[in-house]
């Protein structure tokens, strides 16, 4: 089975939620694309915004690489919803260490500005940018990037986000563990810049009228 590189720069840079999605992906560690950005510009089937590599000279976007059979790309097709709001481009030019790599990735087909992600989907990226020793700059860009809470506590998507967080913070408790405990406070419409020490700070989950915060 051949081989191929796969640059990562939204929520599969947490290396656990990638390798629970394919199997055979191995980390060779931080990358980035020159000239480009990310932003929350991709439509998700949830209505929200999900990351999107934009060009933008001069930006530089921050990533991840691996390694993977490519027995594993029809199943990373299916999580991405590839030909459903993402292509997939085979020959993105990206910058690991010191020299340049030609890596396949996922390229939003119809970009729309305004788009704002769920809470835990930016935690999911928040907590792969810190894993992978991101710059506390870019951190903090992304801990204070606009965010909107789920309105649906049940969305698979967001259950798997917590199982996710879970596991990276080591509490050794199941999801009903995690979120029992949890204070609520009134959520307000404004924008709060998270700690970059601590991506699990961020939003986690929600009811109507309220947010509970880890």
């Amino acid at each position: 089975m051949g081989g191929i590189l796969y640059f990562a720069y939204g929520s599969n840079m947490l290396s656990a939620r990638l390798r629970a999605r394919c199997p055979s992906a191995r980390l060779l560690g931080p990358a980035w694309a020159e000239g480009h950005c990310v932003r929350f510009e991709k439509r998700g089937m949830d209505g929200s915004g999900k990351a999107a590599l934009i060009a933008a000279d001069p930006d530089k976007a921050a990533g991840v690489l691996y390694a993977m059979e490519s027995a594993d790309l029809a199943a990373l097709d299916r999580f991405e919803g590839a030909g459903h709001g993402y292509d997939r481009v085979e020959d993105v030019t990206i910058r690991h260490g010191n020299r340049p790599a030609r890596a396949m990735t996922y390229l939003a087909c119809d970009p729309q500005p305004g788009l704002v992600p769920f809470d835990w989907y930016l935690a999911l990226i928040l907590a792969g940018a810190r894993q992978h020793g991101f710059a506390a700059s870019y951190l903090n860009r992304l801990g204070g990037h606009p965010w909107q809470a789920d309105p649906d506590p049940d969305r698979p998507g967001r259950r798997a986000a917590l199982q996710a967080l879970a596991v990276i913070m080591n509490s050794g408790r199941s999801l009903e563990e995690l979120i029992k405990p949890l204070h609520l406070y009134p959520q307000l419409l404004v924008n709060v810049r998270l700690d970059a020490g601590d991506a699990a700070a961020i939003v986690l989950a929600q009811r109507p009228g309220h947010h509970r915060v880890v």
